[in-house]
C-alpha cells in the first residue's frame, strides 16, 4: 500500500472515530442537555416556547432572543461516501441528534460547533462555513469557531486570505489568544 493511500485511510479511520465518538457523547449524555418529555423545566432565563410531545406532555425549548439569524437547521445532510454503510447510518443519527437539539435550545453554541465539524467532515464547506460564522458573531468571546473557520478557509477552501482576516478578526475578539496567533503566525 503507497503512503497516499495509507493517508487517505488514517484520515477515514479519524473521521469515523469522531463520529462514533460523538455520536456516543451525545447520546449518553441527551438528558443533562436537553429535558426529556418527562422533565419540562428549562434551566435558562431566556423566553420558553411550549411543544407538545409524546403523550400531550409539554415540552418546553429555549428561544434564542440574539436577533442573530441561525443557520437553515433544515439542511440536507449526507454523511461522506467512503464511510461503511454502518458508519453512515450512525453519522445520519448523530447528525439528526445534534439538530434536534439545536432546534430545542439554539443558545447551545457547543452543539453549533458540532454541527459545522459535521458538515465540513461531509464535504459540505458552504454549511460549516455558514455555522462558524454565525457562531463567531454569535459568541465572538469564543476563539475556536475562528481557528475552525480559519482551518476550513486554509485547508480545504485553499483561501489564506479568508483566513488570514478570520483570524485577525478573531484576535481582535480574543486579544493575546495564543492559538489564534500561532495559526495567523503559520500563514505569513
Amino acid at each position: 500500500m503507497d503512503r497516499n493511500t495509507q493517508k487517505w485511510y488514517g484520515i477515514a479511520a479519524a473521521i469515523i472515530v469522531i463520529f462514533v465518538a460523538t455520536a456516543w457523547y451525545l447520546s449518553a449524555h441527551k438528558d443533562a442537555i436537553a429535558p426529556s418529555t418527562q422533565n419540562t423545566a428549562t434551566t435558562t432565563n431566556a423566553t420558553s416556547t411550549g411543544q407538545t410531545g409524546q403523550g400531550g406532555i409539554q415540552v418546553t425549548g429555549v428561544v434564542d432572543t440574539s436577533g442573530i439569524p441561525a443557520p437553515d437547521l433544515n439542511r440536507p445532510y449526507t454523511p461522506p461516501s467512503y464511510l461503511p454503510a454502518a458508519q453512515k447510518q450512525a453519522s445520519v443519527a448523530a447528525y439528526a441528534d445534534v439538530v434536534s437539539h439545536l432546534k430545542f435550545d439554539p443558545t447551545n453554541h457547543a452543539y453549533w460547533l458540532q454541527l459545522a465539524i459535521y458538515r465540513k467532515a461531509a464535504g459540505d464547506y458552504t454549511g460549516a462555513e455558514t455555522v462558524c460564522l454565525f457562531v463567531t458573531k454569535r459568541w465572538s468571546n469564543d476563539p475556536i469557531p475562528y481557528h475552525n473557520l480559519a482551518d476550513l478557509y486554509e485547508n480545504y477552501l485553499h483561501d489564506n486570505v479568508k483566513a488570514k482576516a478570520i483570524l485577525q478578526a478573531g484576535l481582535k475578539a480574543n486579544p493575546g489568544n495564543a492559538d489564534l496567533q500561532a495559526m495567523l503566525d503559520g500563514l505569513q
